[in-house]
């Protein structure tokens, strides 16, 4: 989103390093691949912020995002990421397909991201209020506040999320004579 790296390097203050790419009109699987250059030398310190796909869902390519985006998490491992859930368009009409779309493409992305360590889903909830005129774009001042939460939601990541527990039975032994 153009203009947040600058609110968020604000918010993050002078020890952190903030550098953004702004990718209008490119579908996640763009990103992806441009986005693996740009970030080779990483390490477990640093976390990419991947704030797209609207374009996928608009050309009803929402699996091919998620493939794409699920397969960038798989080989990165060694770094954070923070996902940003896709926003209601809001120059569409609430029940449009676009918007159904979206709204499912964010609980597969929920669904998907839930057991990878590595991984923080941002769901940053808009308003009409917070979209230009024309309802597609969200304005400056949300941007910042989009970044702000951002900046809030960097803090690291637990080191293990919930696995798939394993139930064990419980097992009682006798030993030296007590019960």
């Amino acid at each position: 989103m153009r203009g947040c790296a600058s609110d968020l390097g604000k918010y993050l203050g002078p020890h952190y390093r903030v550098s953004g790419t702004f990718m209008p009109g490119l579908r996640l699987q763009n990103i992806t691949k441009l986005a693996r250059n740009e970030i080779a030398g990483f390490s477990k310190e640093d976390t990419v912020i991947i704030w797209g796909g609207s374009n996928d869902v608009n050309r009803n390519e929402s699996m091919k995002g998620l493939v794409n985006l699920n397969e960038f998490v798989d080989q990165r491992n060694n770094i954070n990421i923070m996902i940003v859930n896709i926003p209601h368009r809001h120059d569409l009409l609430a029940t449009s397909c676009i918007n159904k779309e979206a709204e499912n493409f964010n609980k597969k992305l929920q669904k998907i991201m839930k057991y990878k360590d590595n991984v923080r889903i941002l769901n940053y909830k808009t308003t009409r209020e917070d979209f230009t005129q024309h309802g597609l774009h969200l304005k400056a001042t949300v941007k910042a506040k989009a970044a702000k939460l951002m900046s809030q939601n960097l803090s690291p990541l637990p080191e293990n999320k919930n696995k798939h527990p394993i139930t064990l039975k419980w097992i009682t032994t006798l030993q030296d004579g007590f019960h």
